[in-house]
């Protein structure tokens, strides 16, 4: 617990539960605790509740958009300073345009990332903050 304590909370924010599972092992593994949100509107619920460090966000989600998301958790004065990276299947240009316009940081392509990428890219927002 002290190892994930120092390194940090993330909370995944996917609604296919198998991609929350292989993600939070995979950084549970490397010492963070992590959170799981499986919509928009209840990322912006736990983002409040958890207080994360980072949050990695999918776009495509039921209810509420990663996008509608991300702008909810910004514009909180609560939450506004959680670093987002969009984490998601879309590599679409506009879609990296618009998600870096609704607040996120960064953003990766669920298909081509690799775990070690993706730890650099949280070390490197979390310590940014």
């Amino acid at each position: 617990m002290t190892d994930q304590l120092k390194k940090g909370k993330v909370l995944i924010v996917d609604d296919v539960k198998i991609f929350q599972r292989m993600t939070g092992m995979a950084l549970e593994s490397n010492g963070y605790q992590v959170c799981t949100a499986s919509n928009g509107r209840e990322a912006v619920e736990k983002a409040k509740a958890e207080m994360p460090d980072m949050i990695l966000m999918d776009i495509i989600m039921p209810e509420m958009d990663g996008y509608q998301a991300c702008e909810a958790i910004k514009k909180d004065a609560v939450t506004k300073g959680i670093p987002i990276i969009m984490l998601t299947s879309i590599a679409k240009k506009d879609a990296i345009m618009l998600a870096l316009q609704s607040g996120a940081c960064d953003y990766l392509v669920k298909s081509g990332f690799k775990t070690s990428t993706l730890i650099e890219k949280i070390e490197q927002h979390i310590h940014v903050k």
